[in-house]
């Protein structure tokens, strides 16, 4: 319940451009479909192997949206509400086109909201973007070992 309220808190934040740094993308994904599920907001799911789909429906993938420059002018040029998560986006972070294509993403008022999050175990915006945008680690808990060991004693009788 705790991840959904801070998921609805950065939706409902000012930000159009955030980053999750984590060990673990999978798990942010998961938290983004039940995300998806309770609010019905439009969630997308990217990545370089397949291009953009919908979370809910990731047999469905959106044309010409495999690339960073395409994935990024999509997102500019979106006509609707969305979530987009770029799951091992920070590879092209250091391309001058993209950085270009996010900050006027995250500058573009059209009263459109568009929310990109960038996912990968360390995001490195620029002096430029780190002033448009908000950092999250997520850290997996330690979890105890699942493996009992016990003691048995032989009998011979």
């Amino acid at each position: 319940m705790a991840c959904l309220k801070a998921l609805q808190k950065l939706t409902d934040s000012n930000y159009r451009l955030a980053a999750i740094e984590t060990v673990d993308s999978s798990r942010i994904i998961e938290m983004f479909k039940r995300f998806n599920m309770e609010t019905g907001c439009a969630v997308y799911d990217w990545n370089d192997d397949h291009g953009l789909s919908r979370l809910g429906f990731e047999h469905i993938f959106i044309p010409k949206t495999k690339s960073a420059k395409e994935i990024a002018t999509y997102i500019l040029n979106a006509r609707h509400f969305g979530i987009y998560l770029l799951n091992g986006f920070d590879d092209y972070m250091d391309e001058g086109e993209i950085e270009e294509l996010l900050a006027k993403i995250t500058l573009k008022n059209d009263g459109i909201r568009r929310l990109v999050v960038i996912i990968d175990s360390q995001v490195g915006f620029s002096e430029r973007l780190r002033t448009m945008s908000v950092k999250i680690q997520h850290t997996v808990p330690a979890q105890k070992p699942q493996t009992k060991v016990t003691t048995a004693a032989v009998i011979n009788g």
